[in-house]
């Protein structure tokens, strides 16, 4: 009767003790894709650093969200107006930058000279199925707010992450 108590509790303090925090599951990411044990928050795939690009349209208070949802999953991220875009690039290497999606057409030709190029994720403010078909050829990874959730954009940084990450893997084994 006591070992069976004991048991019991045992197997309560640790399902208790799991759910407090990440099941790293000997840091195995494929175990944990996305979000956490307690399904509370997202847990980046990739963690990056981000940079993004405050365009005219961009919302004070919706950039510190974004930027506080970012920092939850793992991510560091600055936000840059468009004129402190080259400054910043110069002064850090990014992993991914995000701007508005006519910002980012504009942007792209300009990523290309600098030698750490950072993937770019374009956000679509104005939405047509058309525009976002085009953007996803274009970009292949799009953030479109009015059309995902938080977690979804998080996925898209990883799923953008996971192309640059098998690319560099691609041209180190040539």
């Amino acid at each position: 009767m006591k070992i069976r108590r004991a048991a019991v509790t045992g197997m309560a303090v640790v399902m208790f003790a799991s759910a407090g925090s990440d099941a790293f599951a000997c840091g195995d990411k494929f175990l944990r894709p996305g979000r956490s044990s307690r399904q509370a928050r997202y847990a980046a795939a990739y963690p990056a650093s981000i940079l993004i690009v405050k365009s005219a349209r961009s919302n004070a208070n919706g950039l510190k969200d974004w930027q506080k949802m970012l920092k939850k999953a793992g991510h560091s991220s600055l936000v840059v107006d468009g004129a402190g875009v080259s400054k910043a690039l110069a002064g850090q290497s990014y992993d991914v930058l995000i701007a508005d999606y006519n910002d980012a057409v504009s942007l792209g030709p300009a990523l290309q000279a600098i030698p750490a190029k950072p993937g770019l994720l374009p956000v679509l403010n104005k939405t047509s199925e058309s525009l976002e078909a085009q953007a996803r050829a274009e970009f292949h990874s799009v953030i479109n707010p009015s059309a995902m959730t938080a977690f979804q954009a998080l996925q898209e940084i990883d799923q953008l992450m996971e192309q640059r990450l098998k690319k560099v893997a691609s041209v180190k084994v040539r």
